[in-house]
């Protein structure tokens, strides 16, 4: 059921179903994002921080893939989807949390390659061969 509410901008009432004020077009946010007392629920974090560190110190095709989530966030909350920002925002931290996993396994997959070549190279020094 419709309520009626106060335009922001032009103070005039208008259904709570209304996009935007017939009167002065301005655009309303919808219900959507208002939890069950009526409050606007809180706006997802964007990880976008987190999203570009990963692009420039880990990996860069995961952490763009962060970024473009990221980057969703604010506009689906202010378009009223407030479930399509939440779900862009865990996909953002998603991605961006898969960057870093990949860049440290391949960290370690460095040490350990160095390592074993290290110590074939010492022992191929001592005289000893595989």
């Amino acid at each position: 059921m419709a309520q009626l509410i106060v335009c922001p901008s032009c103070g005039a009432e208008i259904s709570s179903e209304a996009r935007q004020c017939p009167h002065c077009g301005h655009p309303i946010k919808s219900l959507e994002n208002c939890n069950g007392d009526g409050a606007m629920n809180r706006k997802p974090d964007t990880h976008l921080a987190k999203a570009i560190i990963a692009t420039i110190l880990c990996c860069l095709p995961l952490g763009v893939v962060a970024i473009v989530y990221a980057c969703k966030v604010d506009s689906l909350y202010a378009a009223g989807d407030y479930q399509g920002a939440l779900s862009a925002s865990r996909k953002a931290s998603l991605w961006g949390n898969w960057s870093i996993g990949v860049s440290v396994f391949i960290c370690i997959l460095y040490v350990i390659f160095y390592v074993a070549l290290g110590g074939f190279a010492f022992l191929s020094s001592i005289g000893r061969t595989f």
